[in-house]
């Protein structure tokens, strides 16, 4: 024994960091997807920085909890193929949030359902494409051609933005289509991402027809 194995442990020594344990998860860009969805409502609330931890949200795998927390969203019918992947959900002081997401096991398709409903809206509907996302898409896609088409959901007249969109790591084409449903005090959505070579407009289209 050395003079040194007999001093007293520094009670002040850190403690050595602890092994992060890495979470598994769906596919790249439905991550994509719920991160630059979150990280945008938080911005647009000026809430980035308050309390971050009361901000978590919930977050469930459980197939029957994906298609509950759909159908709380938007009833519609979901494309052949695709399969409930998570249901998403956080509740603060300035608003809920609420998203449920679909994709194929291949990874070639993903949709996205959700809906916002915040304490200061004040009874009027939020504009959700202007003061959440406006067009923007997450980094990874790269919008080369977008085209309005309307349809009547719920009885008013929506517009949806198919859009044309390249995912830049690598290069794949995607097809892209986004509505709005403005609501009392919030706003649901729709968000409905498929490999180019595996889209067909009539999938779209009635994607977008089976909405109750």
């Amino acid at each position: 024994m050395t003079d040194r194995d007999r001093w007293p442990d520094d009670p002040n020594a850190s403690a050595p960091p602890a092994t992060r344990k890495q979470s598994g998860g769906c596919g790249k860009l439905t991550l994509v997807i719920f991160g630059f969805g979150i990280l945008s409502l938080l911005l647009c609330c000026g809430a980035g920085t308050w309390f971050t931890w009361t901000l978590w949200p919930n977050i469930d795998n459980n197939p029957a909890a994906v298609t509950e927390m759909a159908e709380k969203i938007l009833e519609l019918k979901v494309p052949e193929g695709f399969e409930p992947d998570v249901a998403v959900s956080s509740n603060t002081f300035f608003w809920t949030l609420r998203v449920a997401t679909f994709k194929r096991p291949d990874k070639k398709g993903v949709l996205v359902l959700g809906a916002v409903e915040t304490s200061f809206a004040q009874n009027k509907p939020v504009d959700f494409q202007n003061s959440v996302h406006g067009n923007k898409q997450p980094k990874d896609l790269k919008i080369r051609k977008t085209e309005v088409r309307e349809f009547e959901v719920q009885g008013k007249k929506i517009a949806f933005r198919f859009s044309e969109a390249t995912e830049t790591e690598t290069n794949q084409d995607i097809r892209v289509i986004e509505g709005e449903f403005p609501t009392p005090g919030g706003t649901k959505f729709l968000k409905f991402y498929m490999h180019a070579e595996e889209y067909r407009d009539e999938i779209a289209k009635a994607l977008i027809e089976s909405i109750r």
